[in-house]
Order: C-alpha cells, then sequence, then structure tokens
C-alpha cells in the first residue's frame, strides 16, 4: 500500500454512511453511492466504477436532519464538486468497489449550514464527555 503524504485536511471529517448519489455536469449520468466519510469541504465515498481524478460531478446527499427527533427527517444536500482521487478497493467476482474523494466547488450557504450542523452533531457525539461545548474547538479531529 503506498504510504500517505502528510495530512492536508483543513476540516475535521467525520466517518458516516450517508445515501448519495453522483452525476455528470449535465447530470445526465448517475451513479449510487455510500459516503465513508464528510466534511463541510468534501466526502469521501465508495462507488461501483471508477471515475476520473478532475471530473467534474454532481453530488447530492442526504443528511440526516440534526434538529429533528431521533434525525427522522433528511436534508437535501446538492452541490458540484471535483473527483480529486479515485482508488481500487476490491475486485470479486467481477464485482469491483471503488472509493472516490471529491472537494466541494459550490457548495451554497444554506448547504453548508447543514453540512455544518451534520458535523458538528457527529464530533459532539464522538467527542469525550465534558460540561459545555468549549472544549470543542474548530480545529478538533475526530479520533481514526
Amino acid at each position: 500500500m503506498p504510504s500517505r503524504e502528510k495530512e492536508r485536511r483543513t476540516r475535521p471529517r467525520v466517518q458516516v454512511g450517508l445515501a448519495a448519489q453522483l452525476s455528470d455536469e449535465s447530470g445526465a449520468t448517475g451513479l449510487a453511492a455510500e459516503t465513508v466519510n464528510v466534511s463541510v469541504a468534501g466526502v469521501c465515498c465508495r462507488v461501483p466504477r471508477p471515475v476520473e481524478p478532475l471530473t467534474r460531478v454532481k453530488i447530492t446527499l442526504l443528511v440526516p436532519d440534526v434538529k429533528s427527533k431521533k434525525h427522522a427527517k433528511s436534508a437535501v444536500v446538492s452541490t458540484e464538486g471535483v473527483v480529486v482521487r479515485t482508488e481500487l478497493l476490491e475486485s470479486e467476482a467481477g464485482k469491483e468497489t471503488y472509493e472516490i474523494a471529491c472537494a466541494f466547488t459550490g457548495l451554497k450557504d444554506k448547504d453548508l449550514k447543514i453540512m455544518q450542523s451534520y458535523v458538528d452533531s457527529r464530533l459532539d457525539q464522538t467527542a469525550p464527555s465534558s460540561k459545555g461545548r468549549g472544549s470543542q474547538g474548530a480545529g478538533t479531529k475526530p479520533a481514526s
């Protein structure tokens, strides 16, 4: 396995499997996906076929509404992005699984707020118990 370069991410990511769809810029070709992790800057997901790095895509995510009881509702976050990494994970009996990472390039303010609220709520769930939210700083990274 190749060694990874120094971590360049500036935003915390949370490990979560959300329903997602990727499509080309025209919206014509859809590709069902499940996220591996998300942040306000991008998403990593698993897909059944490769997508070339630097490909522009439309990304649609179903994000649980952190304000609804038991996350019963979901918000639809739609944005544009660019594929920054594609990696073959598995190939068994003719079935391949790829992991792709996408950087958001067109996240609207309302969708940014939804993503930020969701990521913060997940970080709060994984943070050590403490009184108040003051110990959860913006630069805190989730445990791997």
